[in-house]
């Protein structure tokens, strides 16, 4: 999969903001949960249609990100639930699902 262009922000800035989403929805991140984020955005695309996304099965992304598919799973939780994912396709399965990366924590806001 192709790195998305576009500039993104520096990690110690997409940290800030993962942690203020976390932070607003009551959501404890450990370092693996904000260092698994950082490497989702290696590889996700984007779609065409300006939203960023991920579709790759679990085993997948334990493949090409070398994380165990266990800790995958509780990271894609954690981070679905403090909003800074969102599946839009499938179920809590080990298909492929497309998972929706919250643009506003990592790309620069526009003013």
């Amino acid at each position: 999969m192709d790195m998305v262009k576009q500039r993104v922000l520096p990690d110690d800035e997409i940290l800030m903001h993962l942690n203020n989403a976390a932070d607003t929805a009551r959501i404890r991140l450990s370092y693996t949960h904000k260092i698994f984020f950082l490497r989702l955005l290696n590889i996700m695309t984007d779609d065409g249609t300006g939203q960023y996304i991920v579709k790759q099965t679990i085993n997948e992304m334990a493949t090409s990100l070398q994380i165990p598919a266990r800790t995958i799973t509780d990271c894609l939780a954690k981070l679905t639930a403090c909003g800074a994912l969102s599946n839009i396709s499938g179920k809590k399965t080990r298909r492929a699902q497309i998972r929706l990366i919250n643009k506003n924590i990592f790309l620069p806001r526009e003013v």
